[in-house]
């Protein structure tokens, strides 16, 4: 877990006057710390996209957007890239950690050298501010085990109840087979596959085989958007005691940076083992009731011979928006 006093120097203390999304308000609202990072993260987000398309009084620098291009993702937040770079000082590095634009390129045994810079900076739209702009190479591996896999929640559509987890923990599976996985405290649910998220959200439902073993909530669980510095549980293995983790990045395509439909994958300081793709994520605050996303796997990052592994998990509100579901149990499994 990333400390409170590395969160609050990581950006300039001057933060753009910017609009939030509701939502993100809401979770930030008593945090200037977590506000201060989310009004950087909505200026990255939204200058990256209107210099996409021309729209910032210019265009993107050409030498940025083909390392966009070449890339596997790009993530806007927080990473590990302990040298300075001399040429920028709006945003310096805390202990190894800085505040940036992450570029991710797949791993090549072929090729172990990125063409091109490794670091460059993004000129952004607030007072000229510079942004480190940081090249890696990552792996991205997915925790599935063939005969373990996880639940993350207890959701409802159209008044009935279905568990969430992640869509490769069942990829083998077809819509209408059986499985059996394990949600919180160890409690096996026998169930039926019947839905997979669409394009690259990994997500699926099931129907369990009987839905009146399931434990309801002891209040309506709600789901948070994820924000860059957000402490939250990662509820990994057959563990009761949930493991503190801090929410770094979200991720999206290099090509994708305008579109609304890529996966809404976030990375946190700590990781799970095999097996436990699907588990949940959770507020620190009412653990039990309140979701911010599903756990997936690990991506070892690395840069100038440094290599540090953390683990991605996607949004809890993205998954609901597309099956059209509610919460109904939470972690209450």
């Amino acid at each position: 877990m990333i400390s409170r006093d590395i969160l609050a120097r990581l950006v300039p203390p001057e933060a753009p006057d910017i609009e939030l999304f509701p939502a993100v308000e809401t979770v930030v609202a008593e945090d200037p710390v977590l506000r201060n990072l989310a009004l950087w993260s909505r200026l990255v987000h939204d200058d990256l996209s209107r210099m996409f398309v021309g729209q910032a009084g210019r265009e993107l620098d050409g030498a940025l957007r083909a390392i966009l291009a070449e890339s596997d993702s790009v993530g806007v937040g927080i990473f590990y890239a302990p040298d300075e770079m001399p040429e920028n000082s709006h945003f310096r590095v805390i202990e190894g950690y800085r505040f940036g634009l992450s570029v991710y390129h797949p791993q090549n045994l072929l090729r172990r050298d990125l063409p091109g810079p490794r670091r460059v900076n993004m000129r952004l739209s607030f007072k000229g501010y510079e942004l480190p702009v940081v090249r890696f190479t990552s792996d991205f591996v997915a925790h599935f085990h063939p005969r373990h896999g996880r639940c993350s929640a207890l959701v409802d559509i159209d008044g009935s109840s279905y568990l969430m987890t992640a869509r490769h923990v069942v990829e083998h599976l077809r819509v209408g087979d059986s499985v059996d996985l394990v949600c919180k405290h160890g409690t096996s649910h026998p169930s039926t596959l019947i839905a997979k998220a669409p394009g690259y959200i990994d997500a699926a439902l099931l129907e369990p085989d009987n839905p009146f073993t399931l434990c309801s909530a002891r209040s309506t669980p709600t789901a948070i958007p994820v924000v860059h510095g957000l402490t939250v549980n990662g509820h990994f293995g057959s563990s009761t005691t949930p493991q503190s983790t801090t929410v770094m990045q979200d991720l999206r395509s290099g090509q994708g940076i305008l579109s609304s439909v890529q996966p809404h994958i976030f990375l946190i300081d700590a990781m799970g083992r095999p097996g436990d793709s699907g588990s949940a994520i959770s507020s620190t605050k009412r653990s039990d009731e309140v979701m911010a996303g599903m756990y997936l796997g690990e991506t070892d990052i690395r840069e100038k011979g440094v290599r540090k592994t953390v683990g991605y998990a996607l949004e809890t509100l993205q998954t609901l928006r597309i099956f059209k579901a509610n919460l109904k149990g939470g972690l209450l499994l």
